[in-house]
């Protein structure tokens, strides 16, 4: 029984995040000092790698999620944060200002499962000891002030609703893995089918072993029978297997594979019709639907970016690096 699987989710992802970053983000400031505060931090925390990874999650589970620190060097870092280890509470404001954010890395020690939690507030950490996963105990370990001047983690979402780009589509990549593997069966089948010779034979002559033996090679030695006129049937050798709609099954192969591009408004790049003699205007009908969830996308990234560079520019003013005034 084969089980195939189909990775059309990686595929629409890959086509999202290249789409959208493979060329890196430009951030300019008309200050030029914030310019250079940006250019400097951008090269020590390799952002175009940053924003990729972090536009990928974003896409991939409508959610991603961005850490801020100071280590010991004094140098400001930025990192992605695992989306199944981390959340961010916001107010019941309008503005939706985030009140806290919560980490808790999930680790194994033996067979026991642990976790660290951490809260990150606007003023301070908060990191509670270790415990079991499956009997959460919090008691205070340590407590840090920092300052950001908000929530050093910010969340990433292409909109209100957190939907990921292949989200809507996943029934029908089951249904499309469910029919290749449906397919792949069949073959198997007709190649492990069995061969049955029917005709004048005397089967007194072989044993039980013998005709167990032939069902493991695939083959059935069958007597003939008597026709209504006294004679015997004829001899005849044929290949017994499962009959299979092979025509009908491409063609809901096809149907499935169109439906899941056009729902996830991806265009499938291996469709002969999507290239050939079209003009770029055709072309650009095509790739409709894509842009404009791109731009929607886009628009939510870009605040995380301007909350990224607004926590930069607080420290720097803390530490009388910069004036974010500008």
């Amino acid at each position: 029984d084969h089980r195939a699987a189909h990775n059309f989710a990686k595929v629409i992802n890959v086509f999202d995040v290249g789409y959208n970053t493979g060329v890196p983000i430009k951030k300019i400031s008309k200050n030029e000092n914030v310019n250079r505060i940006i250019e400097e931090f951008d090269k020590e925390n390799d952002t175009e790698a940053l924003d990729s990874e972090l536009w990928r999650d974003m896409r991939k589970y409508g959610r991603a999620y961005e850490l801020m620190y100071r280590n010991d060097r004094d140098k400001n870092k930025s990192v992605i944060s695992n989306v199944f280890e981390t959340f961010v509470c916001y107010g019941l404001d309008v503005e939706r200002t985030p009140l806290f954010a919560v980490r808790y890395p999930r680790y194994k020690k033996g067979t026991q499962e642990y976790t660290q939690v951490s809260v990150y507030t606007d003023t301070e950490v908060i990191i509670y000891e270790p415990c079991s996963i499956n009997a959460i105990k919090l008691i205070e370990e340590s407590r840090e002030t920092h300052e950001w001047g908000e929530v050093p983690i910010t969340e990433y979402s292409p909109d209100r609703y957190r939907l990921g780009g292949y989200e809507d589509v996943i029934s029908l990549i089951d249904l499309y893995d469910s029919a290749q593997s449906d397919t792949a069966n069949y073959m198997t089948d007709l190649n492990e089918a069995t061969l049955v010779i029917t005709g004048d034979l005397n089967l007194k002559k072989y044993s039980v072993k013998d005709l167990a033996d032939m069902k493991k090679s695939n083959l059935l030695l069958l007597a003939s029978g008597m026709n209504p006129d006294g004679s015997r049937s004829q001899t005849d050798a044929k290949y017994v297997y499962k009959q299979y709609d092979v025509t009908g099954a491409e063609a809901y192969k096809t149907r499935l594979r169109s439906d899941i591009h056009n729902i996830s408004l991806v265009p499938d790049l291996t469709d002969d019709s999507f290239a050939g003699t079209q003009s770029g205007e055709a072309m650009k009908y095509k790739l409709f639907g894509f842009q404009q969830m791109a731009k929607t996308g886009q628009r939510g990234f870009a605040k995380g970016l301007m909350r990224r560079y607004r926590l930069l520019l607080n420290i720097k003013k803390f530490v009388n690096e910069a004036d974010n005034t500008d």
